[in-house]
């Protein structure tokens, strides 16, 4: 019985396998995403700058609170993409984050299509049901949110297919295809694109193709599509770009992308995170729990099992594309990740599709078929719940509360504060067309009635008021 139930799985379509996966990644994925409200800092950062790329008519510069933008540097896919969201789904928080959610299952979709390169259907599912089930790709501050770590995965993921057919197959023209998706992931996040170019060089340098790709006109060809890319945005930039004449950050947004995105994010801790010795090992927790803890499993038994194990797992590095691709990517990402200053948990998500990758093959060669089964079954449950605990976590902030009142909030007369509302708060309103005005002196309060711990109801003569309430978080 088992022979057969394996022999059907092993003849199922992949391309079913394929859909059934980015059928589940899909409900993670979207599942409440505009329920909770906008998040301060990045997410608030780029809605903001969307929106007043529309209400502009400018899709080179930024504006953030209705003044030049002088902190945002990135190039401007993310952005584009989002004021198209807006465009097809108006303004709210579902559109804002759309293009991430639908990256998401992009990057899924590669992660796929690359163990197929190597492996069975069979394989390339359980390596996607673990991607799925940890928060490297479907979790906050990545498909989840309004920003720009998913398309970067997923651009990412694109040159790293490629390069892998073209290695594989010796498929030349893939090396174009693995350009113009070098093109895109810089066009999402500048020189990021340099973090997994070590591993990738590492790899083919492993596998024996780096004088053959050096040698390849398709390669050349390659190099001029991203150099167009990336000099266009230059030209667009020194040509049509702000000049940020009071700027902390650099004098345009070319030299903020280069001098304090990249070079200063690397040498200096610039923003509040808690790095610590172990940074790479919590931040993988962090974003690949409970997958992280059966990689250790798989390795502590290779190495206590394995005679000469260091050997034995070199040989396989040699001898298994697929093994090697994946080491090089997780493993010297993390290296250089671990060696810049500013760091946070979500620069990691790059990373998790490799180590998928990883888990899978390293547990079906460490233990038995019979042992394997159980022990897979159960990451996937414990990862499977925590997934659903993350996507249906409350987000206690006062754009909620807007969110949760909308139809009071749009037939008010007046909106009021107790205090100057955050950013966040103010880009929820101006998706609604209202704004918080200034508390006249002297409101009477007295026939307050409180609709929640964020938010009350002002009776007037002609109408009510919101009174927005602020909690001591926001």
């Amino acid at each position: 019985m088992t022979q057969f139930a394996t022999l059907a799985w092993r003849r199922l379509d992949p391309r079913w396998l394929l859909a059934a996966i980015l059928t589940l990644a899909a409900g993670l994925a979207f599942w409440r995403l505009g329920d909770h409200g906008v998040r301060l800092w990045d997410e608030t950062r780029y809605g903001e700058n969307a929106l007043q790329m529309l209400q502009r008519g400018d899709f080179i510069n930024y504006y953030f609170d209705d003044q030049m933008d002088d902190w945002v540097a990135k190039p401007p896919l993310g952005m584009w993409l989002i004021a198209l969201a807006y465009k097809v789904l108006g303004f709210n928080e579902w559109a804002l984050r759309t293009p991430s959610a639908l990256a998401g299952l992009g990057a899924v979709a590669f992660t796929f299509l690359l163990v197929r390169l190597y492996k069975g259907g069979l394989s390339a599912t359980l390596v996607c049901l673990a991607l799925i089930t940890s928060r490297g790709i479907l979790g906050p501050h990545v498909s989840r949110s309004g920003d720009l770590d998913a398309l970067y995965v997923f651009t990412a993921l694109g040159v790293v297919y490629f390069i892998a057919r073209y290695s594989r197959f010796n498929e030349r023209p893939a090396l174009l295809a693995a350009a113009f998706f070098a093109g895109l992931c810089f066009l999402s996040k500048g020189f990021m694109l340099l973090l997994f170019l070590p591993g990738l060089g590492l790899y083919l340098l492993l596998r024996g193709k780096v004088g053959l790709l050096l040698r390849e006109t398709y390669f050349w060809a390659g190099v001029a599509i991203l150099s167009a890319f990336i000099g266009g945005w230059y030209c667009c930039v020194h040509f049509y770009g702000n000049r940020f004449l009071h700027s902390t950050y650099g004098s345009d947004a070319w030299d903020v992308m280069v001098n304090y995105d990249i070079r200063r994010r690397f040498t200096e801790k610039l923003e509040g995170d808690t790095t610590t010795p172990a940074f790479v090992f919590e931040a993988l927790d962090t974003r690949f729990s409970p997958w992280l803890y059966l990689l250790y499993i798989s390795l502590v038994i290779l190495l206590v099992r394995t005679k000469s194990p260091l050997k034995r797992i070199w040989q396989r590095l040699r001898h298994d594309d697929l093994l090697c691709l994946c080491a090089c990517m997780g493993v010297i990402t993390c290296l250089v990740l671990s060696n810049s200053a500013t760091k946070f948990n979500w620069y990691f998500a790059l990373t998790t599709p490799f180590f998928s990758i990883l888990t899978v093959i390293l547990l079906r060669w460490a233990i038995s078929l019979r042992r394997f089964k159980p022990l897979f079954a159960l990451g996937l449950a414990i990862g499977l719940v925590m997934q659903l605990l993350t996507v249906t976590k409350h987000e206690d902030g006062l754009t909620d509360a807007i969110i949760n009142n909308l139809p009071r909030i749009l037939g008010a007369k007046h909106i009021y504060a107790t205090k100057n509302p955050a950013f966040n708060t103010v880009l929820a309103l101006k998706w609604r067309q209202r704004r918080v005005e200034a508390t006249p002196q002297g409101t009477n309060t007295a026939n307050l009635t409180v609709l929640g711990p964020k938010l009350g109801i002002i009776q007037d003569t002609d109408g009510y008021s919101v009174l927005l309430m602020p909690g001591v978080n926001d």
